[in-house]
């Protein structure tokens, strides 16, 4: 789930299903994001390890 609010987004990722997981969804869906909002600040909340190394790379703000 994501919000799009003045000059940030903000993701919440609480579980991914096993279906889709390590397919690639996440970095799709930032990098669609990134290119879509461009003067918008991104941050992503989440728990999830393998996430937050993708949120490094792609140089987005991770909330905890």
């Amino acid at each position: 789930m994501y919000e799009v609010t003045g000059k940030e987004i903000t993701i919440w990722v609480c579980y991914t299903e096993e279906k889709i997981r390590n397919s690639g969804y996440m970095t799709q869906l930032l990098n669609l994001l990134i290119n879509k909002y461009k003067n918008k600040k991104i941050t992503v909340d989440t728990h999830n390890q393998n996430l937050r190394h993708i949120c490094n790379d792609l140089r987005i703000n991770l909330f905890r």
